[in-house]
């Protein structure tokens, strides 16, 4: 069965949550391993209490085993948050972030809340942000001007929910452009 088209050019959040599961984290392993071997690849050596850089996927199977803890990364942190957030207040064009922010920080959450200092207060501090972030994506409909947009510093998930409803102004856009040309021609 073929899916509608809508849906073909754009990933669902779980498959973009998926893809961010490729991304690297430090774990601490409760275990002594030489490496774990895998089709592509291997990871390790694993040695308590040294830190592994392991994919998220893996970070967090082993975490749900009971096999490690995970080491939030630098920019997970309350005070860098926070910094984050008061850039985003105070400029106009968005904050760098990781490209899988939102699904690192939701898989960390999910999977970890035991080793994130202060979790209530980073998750207000995501929401603020992400918040104050789609403020700024509503204000970007305004400048669709039909031949081009540049959108700089935003994550794989922001871009998946705009993709749908800038692709349908810059469509129309174009189709006025069109019609101004022809408009044109024949005078």
């Amino acid at each position: 069965m073929a899916l509608p088209q809508k849906i073909q050019r754009q990933f669902s959040p779980e498959e973009i949550q998926f893809i961010a599961g490729n991304e690297f984290i430090s774990i601490i392993p409760n275990f002594t391993l030489d490496k774990m071997e895998f089709i592509q690849t291997s990871y390790g050596p694993f040695m308590p209490p040294l830190q592994a850089q392991v994919p998220l996927w893996l970070a967090v199977a082993l975490k749900k085993n009971r096999k490690c803890s995970i080491v939030p990364p630098t920019w997970f942190t309350k005070d860098n948050l926070q910094a984050l957030l008061q850039n985003e207040e105070d400029h106009d064009e968005f904050a760098k972030v990781p490209f899988h922010y939102m699904e690192i920080a939701h898989m960390l959450i999910e999977v970890a809340p035991d080793e994130i200092p202060d979790i209530e207060h980073i998750r207000k501090l995501l929401k603020d942000i992400r918040e104050c972030r789609q403020r700024k994506t509503r204000d970007l409909l305004g400048k669709v001007d039909g031949t081009r947009l540049e959108l700089h510093n935003m994550s794989r998930m922001e871009l998946n929910e705009i993709r749908p409803l800038f692709s349908a102004a810059f469509n129309e856009m174009t189709k006025l452009q069109f019609l101004d040309n022809q408009d044109e021609v024949m005078e």
